[in-house]
């Protein structure tokens, strides 16, 4: 699909879209604000140090290159000698929504 569109310039719809993976899910123009909000409100509630790292991961396993691969497995690293780390850890084993603070 993407070769297609990429060497046609075809236009196609959302639900084409969403059923090619180009998509997550489809939302009603009138819930887009909600939507968005309630999905940055589901990612700022994790770990900032794990979603930096997670990002940095996805730019490396893109770019393949050699400092991109290091900088992905050094803020890996550190998101395990983290205060945010442990403090998911005890949040699990007490059940209770963890508190994050970015280090």
């Amino acid at each position: 699909m993407a070769r297609f569109l990429t060497f046609t310039g075809a236009v196609i719809n959302a639900e084409t879209a969403f059923k090619s993976g180009f998509l997550l899910e489809i939302t009603n123009a009138g819930q887009l604000d909600e939507r968005v909000s309630a999905i940055s409100a589901e990612i700022s509630g994790n770990a900032p140090l794990s979603i930096k790292a997670s990002k940095q991961a996805i730019r490396a396993s893109i770019t393949r290159e050699p400092a991109d691969l290091d900088q992905a497995d050094r803020l890996g690293d550190m998101t395990f000698e983290s205060l945010d780390y442990a403090e998911g850890r005890a949040a699990f084993r007490e059940k209770r929504k963890p508190r994050f603070n970015g280090t």
